[in-house]
C-alpha cells in the first residue's frame, strides 16, 4: 500500500445517503455491509448474518465483487465467498468486521461512513436507523435501534490497537451526535467531520436534480 492508502468503510446508517458512493472509488478502496450491494457494489462486501449470506448466494454477488463472511460459519452455500482472516473474530459485527479488514489490508487512513448511533438521552425515542429498514432480512422501520453501548467501546479497542492508523468518522450533521468517549483528547487517531463537510471536501455529494417542468 502507498503512504496515503485510503479506505472507505460504509455502514448503512441513513447519514450515508448524501454520498455518491460510486465517486468514493476515485479516492480509495471501498468496504460495505450487507444489503448495500442492492444500490452500490463495493470492492469488498461483508456479512455476518446467515440470512444475508443466503441472499448473497441467491443473487450471485460473489461473481461480481469480493464477499467476506465469518470463519467456521454454518452456511450451506458459500461458493466463491472468502472467509474473514483469523484476526477478525466471530461476533465482531458487520461494520466492525469491515473496519478491521480495512486495517488488515494495510490502509492507513480509514473513513467511516454511515456508522450512525442514537443519543440515548434524545427524546422522542428513535426508531431503527438503517437504509434498508423494513426490507428482506432487516428489522422493521419502527423497531428499536441497537444499543450504542456495544459499539462505543468496540471502536475504542480498535483505535487503541492501531495507533499508526488514522480513522475519520463522518457523523450525522442532522442529529449532531458523537459519543462523549470518542471525543477524549487522549484519542489521537480518531478525527470527526460531519457527513456534509466530508461530502463537500471530496466532492462526492449526491447531485440533486434542480430542473422543473
Amino acid at each position: 500500500m502507498g503512504e496515503t492508502s485510503t479506505a472507505f468503510v460504509i455502514g448503512n446508517g441513513k447519514s450515508r445517503l448524501i454520498f455518491d458512493l460510486e465517486k468514493l472509488k476515485q479516492h480509495g478502496e471501498t468496504y460495505g455491509c450487507n444489503a448495500i450491494y442492492r444500490d452500490f457494489l463495493p470492492d469488498n462486501l461483508f456479512a455476518v448474518d446467515g440470512k444475508m449470506v443466503k441472499e448473497f448466494y441467491r443473487e450471485k454477488i460473489a461473481e461480481r465483487t469480493k464477499v467476506w463472511i465469518n470463519r467456521d460459519a454454518p452456511y450451506d452455500r458459500t461458493e466463491g465467498m472468502n472467509v474473514f482472516p483469523k484476526e477478525i473474530r466471530k461476533g465482531t459485527g458487520c461494520g466492525f468486521a469491515a473496519l478491521l479488514k480495512a486495517v488488515y489490508d494495510g490502509h492507513n487512513k480509514i473513513y467511516m461512513l454511515g456508522f450512525d448511533l442514537h443519543d440515548p438521552e434524545e427524546k422522542p425515542y428513535q426508531y431503527f436507523n438503517n437504509v434498508y429498514a423494513g426490507t428482506e432480512n432487516y428489522k422493521g422501520k419502527y423497531d428499536s435501534p441497537p444499543s450504542s453501548a456495544r459499539y462505543v467501546p468496540k471502536l475504542l479497542k480498535i483505535l487503541e490497537a492501531n495507533k499508526d492508523k488514522t480513522f475519520v468518522r463522518a457523523w450525522n450533521a442532522e442529529h449532531k451526535y458523537i459519543p462523549e468517549q470518542w471525543l477524549s483528547k487522549n484519542i489521537t487517531n480518531l478525527q470527526h467531520i460531519s457527513n456534509v463537510e466530508l461530502g463537500e471536501e471530496l466532492d462526492v455529494l449526491v447531485q440533486k436534480d434542480t430542473h422543473t417542468g
